[in-house]
């Protein structure tokens, strides 16, 4: 009677541990592919490599950059924080469209450089960095949306060996000490704002770089 019992309760045991091996096994809860989160305590209850299409983390009162190299992610939203520097390798990889707008970046310097290099944004197309205090900005080659307006800029050039530019609309207006001397041929954008831009001079067409 009592090997009986000890039977059905080991057969009862096992039966429990291979349906849970089961559960876990196929019922893996952890999504790797995520369509959208808000904020960082969200984001960070997320495993390492899980691929995000659009990370909303504006109005966060951010001021420092978190680090997100650990998720892929398409689209950031780093909008109306109050970041003043860009800590690339904090970035997560293969980003396409970035937005940094309405910061304090630059503002520790009195002129600040920012730089996206290449390496580090391998497939950045759309980059809003506006409504900043940026004295010079170097960007990625693939870039091909740039807004850049409302900042104290004076430089601006790709970062490219040879002379490319993939950009396809740019927005430096509200830039009014920009230099009329300008590292690149702007009839070859096909959209362009320079409103209360360079103090209203026009711009020359300069070919070797800074």
């Amino acid at each position: 009677m009592i090997k009986k019992r000890l039977l059905g309760f080991m057969s009862f045991c096992v039966g429990i541990a291979m349906a849970c091996s089961t559960s876990l096994a196929s019922g893996s809860t952890t999504p790797t592919d995520v369509d959208r989160v808000k904020g960082l305590q969200a984001l960070y209850q997320l495993p390492a490599g899980t691929h995000v299409r659009h990370c909303d983390l504006s109005h966060s009162r951010l001021t420092k950059m978190p680090n997100l190299s650990m998720y892929t992610i398409d689209t950031l939203d780093l909008s109306h924080n109050a970041l003043q520097e860009i800590a690339e390798l904090q970035f997560p990889e293969d980003v396409v469209v970035l937005d940094l707008s309405h910061n304090q970046i630059g503002a520790k310097e009195k002129e600040a450089k920012v730089q996206f290099h290449n390496e580090i944004f391998p497939r950045l197309t759309t980059l809003d960095i506006s409504h900043n205090k940026i004295f010079s900005l170097l960007y990625p080659l693939r870039l091909q949306h740039l807004n850049v307006s409302h900042n104290v800029l004076r430089y601006l050039r790709v970062n490219a060996t040879s002379w490319q530019n993939n950009l396809q609309s740019l927005d430096i207006s509200h830039n009014w000490h920009f230099d009329a001397l300008f590292y690149y041929d702007f009839k070859l954008i096909p959209t362009l704002k320079r409103d209360s831009c360079a103090q209203g001079r026009e711009f020359v067409f300069v070919k070797d770089l800074m």
